[in-house]
């Protein structure tokens, strides 16, 4: 309830045309989706990235589910989001990475702020993750254009609520 709050102020202080909207991928919808599409990437040490991240739950729980992830990255559009987003990083950091087995001491985990349409911080990625109930159908070009010129073949791209529609270059 506490982050609900504060994603609502951070929307309300920078949603200028309106249309922020926040939301979690549960814990076990993640390890649902990580399930069925790992083993799928090209790479078992693969990169993972969590667009429009908000608290960075989706990436804290990746690193949780996936131990041989190396990298695991969130973007977040909405400062206040990804300043809280860090706190709670910090915390698990402290708390409960030295209680993780070693490998997963050696994960790089970040959260930093984005704009998915201005800029592609995710570009290594091999396993990308887009809660993209909230993003535009412009958002969703921009991003498949990006993606489309960026990425290597074989990455894996899981989008929630709207999907890619250039199935030339997607496996939809």
């Amino acid at each position: 309830r506490l982050f609900n709050a504060i994603a609502r102020q951070a929307i309300e202080e920078q949603d200028a045309i309106g249309n922020l909207i926040y939301g979690e991928v549960s814990f076990l919808a993640l390890a649902y989706i990580l399930e069925k599409h790992v083993p799928n990437c090209k790479t078992e040490r693969g990169v993972f990235y969590d667009l429009g991240s908000g608290s960075g739950f989706t990436v804290l729980s990746a690193a949780l589910l996936r131990p041989k992830f190396k990298k695991l990255g969130g973007i977040e559009i909405l400062e206040g989001l990804v300043s809280v987003s860090n706190e709670i990083l910090t915390l698990y950091r402290q708390e409960v990475l030295p209680e993780l087995p070693f490998a997963q001491q050696q994960q790089e985990l970040f959260l930093t702020q984005g704009d998915l349409a201005k800029d592609c911080q995710w570009a290594d990625g091999d396993f990308i993750v887009a809660n993209s109930t909230c993003f535009t159908a412009e958002l969703m070009q921009i991003m498949q254009a990006r993606g489309k010129e960026l990425l290597k073949p074989g990455v894996i791209f899981v989008t929630l609520t709207h999907q890619f529609d250039d199935e030339e270059t997607w496996e939809l």
